[in-house]
């Protein structure tokens, strides 16, 4: 699913506030994988997730995504790429406070072509039904607790049907029941076939994926 070969980033090249985020990172993640991916902060685990998720791009090297070269692909076709075959969960859940769960999980659908506002609906629906959030579909992401709005920002992020998910700290803020909870419904997700990285500083929630990595200082000094 992800194949990165040599993989280098440097933010603010060429100036005296220089940082080498990777350096020549070489990693691959098979189709149907959980891989954890483990480190400090500041030692370039946000910035191979965004690289994977073509949220950035590497100063050198190559990345491949689902058999595809996606190293110098233009924005716009960087764009369809994260639409069709990505979903994001972020630490901080990046859902819209004042709209309602059902519009948060609706809202990646309207940048998808040919989709009519009730099949977008009914979609959202349905995955809201399977995160187990339904009951909560009407309320505004502003009154949900912090296990409910992560649930919601994993629905938004499956409603696509992505083959890839990316998940960066998702349970930091959570309690260990929710976080055990959230995790069981990543995890289910790759038991359907879709492929999980999860950036972590939780051993124990590492320990649940079927491999982990760890990055130090931007290059992959371990993994099992």
């Amino acid at each position: 699913m992800v194949k990165l070969t040599s993989i280098s980033r440097t933010y603010n090249k060429g100036t005296p506030n220089a940082v080498e985020a990777l350096k020549g990172v070489s990693l691959e993640v098979n189709e149907g994988e959980s891989l954890a991916v483990m480190g400090v902060s500041g030692s370039g685990k946000s910035t191979l997730l965004y690289i994977i998720g073509c949220l950035d791009k590497a100063d050198e090297g190559s990345f491949e995504l689902d058999g595809e070269d996606v190293s110098r692909k233009l924005s716009d076709q960087l764009s369809r790429i994260r639409n069709e075959k990505i979903g994001f969960v972020l630490q901080d859940y990046g859902l819209i406070p004042e709209k309602t769960a059902l519009e948060n999980i609706m809202f990646p659908l309207a940048f998808s072509k040919g989709v009519s506002y009730k099949e977008m609906k009914r979609q959202a629906k349905k995955i809201s039904e399977f995160v187990g959030i339904a009951e909560l579909n009407r309320k505004r992401v502003s009154r949900l607790s912090g296990g409910q709005q992560q649930r919601v920002a994993i629905a938004r992020a499956i409603v696509n049907s992505p083959k890839l998910i990316l998940a960066d700290e998702p349970t930091a803020a959570l309690d260990h029941k929710t976080a055990d909870r959230i995790m069981e419904l990543l995890l289910s997700l790759v038991n359907e076939g879709r492929t999980l990285i999860i950036v972590t500083h939780d051993k124990r929630i590492a320990d649940m994926c079927s491999r982990t990595v760890y990055i130090s200082e931007g290059v992959i000094t371990e993994g099992e």
